[in-house]
C-alpha cells in the first residue's frame, strides 16, 4: 500500500470511527454460544476440486430462527486457507463465505459480509470433527481471557451438492469473526507492515498471548513477521493502539491441545511432537507474566467448565483435553515450574 492510500484509508478510518464500534459490537451471529443448525447447499465438488482457483461458487444457507422463521440466504463460497487447503492435508477445505448484505437484514447474519468457515477437513472421520470442536473451544478460551479476540460460533451444518443430491452430510464447523469487524469492535485500525519489532509490541497483551499459546501448545505463530509474500504476522494480526500493536491469534490446528493428525512441529523449535509446550513469550515482557498468569488462574475454573460442558466433544477427547489444560495449570501454580518452564525459557 502507498503511503497516499494508507493516509486516506487513515483518514477514512477515523471519520467513521464514531459509529462503527457500536455495529462491530452488535453482531448477533456472535451475541450467543448456542450451536446453530444451517444447511449449506451449492456444488461441492467444484469448491473441493478448484479449491486452488480462487473463483467462488453460487450457494444457498439456510437457517430457522428463535422464533420459527426459516430464512435462506444467497451466498457464495471458495476454498480458503494455506495448509489446511492443501488437498493432501484436508479432502474438504476451509471456506470463505460471501453474503449479499441486502439480505442480511433482521436475520442472525445482520452486519456480516464475508466470513471464515472452519470445517471438518475429512468426511466420516471423527478424530478430524473432534480436532474442530476444540480448536473452537481453543478460540473461545482466549473470549474468555480477552475482548481483544477473535470471536467464534459453533454450528451444525448439513452439507448439501446442489449438483449430486446423494451426496449429503453432516458436521460441526465454526465461523471466525471477520478481522475488519473485529478491528473496528475495537476502535482500531490494522497495523498494516511487513514485520516489526518486541519494542512496537503491546507488552500485555503479547505476554497474555503467549501465555495463551503455552496454554493449548501452540508454537505455531509470530507476533514479529509472516510470510515472505504476505504482511505480518503469521497466524497472528496487529491491531495499532497508539503506535503500540496488540496482536490477536488465530488458527490454532498446530496446537497440542487441538493435536491435529496432520500437525507437526517446526524442526527448528527441536520438539518431537506438538503436545510438547514450548514457551515463545519475549524476555522483555518477563515482568507482566506474574499479573498475567494471575488472570488465568483466575479463569481456571471458567475454562474446565467450558470444557466439560462443550457440546459435541466424545469422552475420551474430553478427558484428554482436560488432562492436558490441567497440566498447564499445574505449571503456572507452582513458582520453579514457572522458573524453568517460563521465565528461562523466553526468547
Amino acid at each position: 500500500m502507498s503511503s497516499v492510500h494508507r493516509w486516506a484509508a487513515v483518514v477514512c478510518w477515523v471519520l467513521c470511527a464514531s459509529v462503527r464500534p457500536a455495529l462491530a459490537e452488535e453482531q448477533p451471529l456472535f451475541a450467543e454460544d448456542a450451536v446453530l443448525a444451517v444447511t449449506i447447499a451449492a456444488p461441492l465438488g467444484a469448491v473441493q476440486a478448484e479449491r486452488d482457483s480462487g473463483e467462488y461458487h453460487e450457494g444457498t444457507l439456510t437457517y430457522r430462527a428463535a422464533d420459527g422463521a426459516q430464512h435462506e440466504l444467497d451466498i457464495k463460497l471458495r476454498a480458503r486457507g494455506r495448509y489446511r487447503r492443501q488437498a493432501r492435508t484436508c479432502r474438504f477445505p476451509p471456506i470463505r463465505l460471501n453474503f449479499r448484505k441486502k439480505q442480511l437484514d433482521g436475520t442472525v447474519f445482520e452486519g456480516q459480509d464475508k466470513l471464515k468457515l472452519v470445517t471438518h477437513c475429512r468426511t466420516g472421520n471423527i478424530r478430524y470433527e473432534q480436532q474442530l470442536v476444540k480448536e473452537y473451544l481453543a478460540y473461545r478460551f482466549l473470549q474468555m481471557l480477552t475482548d481483544t479476540s477473535f470471536r467464534s460460533r459453533l454450528l451444525r451444518v448439513n452439507w448439501r451438492d446442489s449438483e449430486d443430491p446423494d451426496e449429503d452430510f453432516e458436521h460441526y464447523a465454526f465461523l471466525i469473526e471477520d478481522e475488519d469487524l473485529l478491528g473496528e469492535r475495537l476502535g482500531l485500525p490494522a497495523g498494516e507492515v511487513q514485520r516489526t519489532r518486541v519494542a512496537k509490541l503491546d507488552g500485555e497483551q503479547a505476554t497474555l498471548v503467549s501465555v495463551f499459546q503455552y496454554l493449548i501448545g501452540n508454537t505455531d505463530f509470530s507476533m514479529l513477521a509472516g510470510p515472505a509474500d504476505d504482511t505480518c504476522c503469521h497466524n497472528v494480526v496487529l491491531y495499532d493502539r497508539d503506535g503500540k500493536f496488540l496482536p490477536v491469534p488465530y488458527d490454532f490446528d498446530f496446537s497440542g491441545f487441538v493435536d491435529a493428525p496432520y500437525a507437526e512441529p517446526n524442526p527448528k523449535l527441536k520438539i518431537r511432537s506438538v503436545k510438547t509446550r514450548l514457551y515463545r513469550g519475549r524476555c522483555e515482557h518477563n515482568d507482566m507474566l506474574e499479573p498475567t498468569l494471575a488472570r488465568f488462574l483466575e479463569k481456571r475454573d471458567a475454562i474446565f467448565g467450558l470444557l466439560d460442558s462443550q457440546e459435541g466433544l466424545r469422552g475420551r477427547e474430553r478427558r484428554d483435553a482436560r488432562r492436558y489444560i490441567e497440566e498447564f495449570f499445574d505449571t503456572i501454580d507452582n513458582r520453579r515450574r514457572i522458573e524453568s518452564r517460563l521465565v528461562k525459557k523466553c526468547v
